[in-house]
């Protein structure tokens, strides 16, 4: 993958992340809505990868409830509300994002793929990526990184008010 291809797909999902800080959602914006859409698409044209278009797909739909009028209430928890929830998830989906683009860069794949992804090109992928037979150790760290994500997220969203 190209470093300029990489810069171009980063920038535009950076502006849909600045578009989410400038628009809470919550009531119905056709206007907010549109924008949103033409930058999550444009990042996912600059990206050019099937997974990272089907990551904004799934941003589109939480963007869609997010700009309604009364769909958002419908991701309200006891400790969100569905605003909150669906900016949430949405930034959660940008991050996504960007580590696909990042990943990609750094194993070289390119941004087209030649045919459907297959158990045999997935390993050899996460070969490339974990560099070779160690995998067993890198899998296993990156498994304690994420489960310490993960508790330090959770923590904060039980905090009390």
């Amino acid at each position: 993958m190209s470093h300029r291809r990489v810069d171009d797909a980063l920038a535009l999902c950076e502006r849909v992340q600045e578009f989410l800080l400038h628009h809470s959602g919550g009531r119905a914006d056709a206007v907010a809505l549109t924008r949103f859409r033409e930058l999550s698409f444009a990042a996912s044209r600059a990206a050019d990868d099937p997974e990272c278009a089907g990551m904004m797909r799934s941003a589109d739909r939480y963007a869609l409830d997010l700009f309604s009028h009364s769909a958002h209430q419908y991701w309200a928890t006891r400790e969100l509300s569905g605003t909150q929830f669906l900016r949430l998830q949405i930034s959660r989906v940008l991050d996504a994002f960007r580590d696909r683009l990042l990943h990609l860069h750094a194993v070289g794949q390119s941004f087209r793929t030649t045919g459907p992804s297959t158990p045999e090109r997935r390993a050899k992928s996460q070969r490339q990526a974990h560099g070779g037979p160690q995998s067993c150790r890198t899998g296993s760290s990156l498994v304690s990184k994420l489960k310490s994500r993960i508790r330090h997220l959770l923590v904060g969203r039980h905090r009390p008010s």
